[in-house]
């Protein structure tokens, strides 16, 4: 499950509220992290060793039907999205986001992983 983040809930109620043009984008970046993060962003993204967010391209090929209850929104993945083997230790990974951009961005959805997986070493894969 995520939670939109104050950026996503913001864009949401312009457009459809104004009727604004602000692009969805075409892709999301899913986004690891060792702290978590909230509605506002923040959380501590893991960096270095071979880490990189992963591309989910926006169809019903990469997801299901989205539901939505109480601000906390569900649509599974269709594909296996599989992050670049760490070359090093990345730490604790405890949660997750999603960005419209590869670097930087806006964070739109946010939430906690099932399991926390410990990162501690070279050639770990996350699925």
């Amino acid at each position: 499950m995520a939670n939109m983040t104050d950026y996503a809930e913001q864009k949401t109620a312009e457009r459809l509220a104004r009727g604004t043009a602000d692009a969805i984008p075409a892709t999301w970046y899913l986004a690891l992290f060792t702290s978590a993060p909230s509605d506002v962003g923040g959380g501590t993204e893991v960096s270095g060793m071979g880490y990189a967010r992963v591309a989910a391209p926006r169809n019903e090929a990469t997801f299901g039907v989205a539901t939505s209850v109480g601000g906390v929104m569900t649509s599974a993945s269709l594909v296996d999205l599989a992050f670049p083997g760490s070359l090093g230790a990345w730490g604790t990974v405890t949660h997750y986001a999603w960005f419209d951009a590869a670097t930087g961005g806006n964070m739109w959805f946010h939430g906690t992983l099932p399991i926390a997986r410990v990162v501690d070493d070279a050639g770990i894969t996350i699925k």
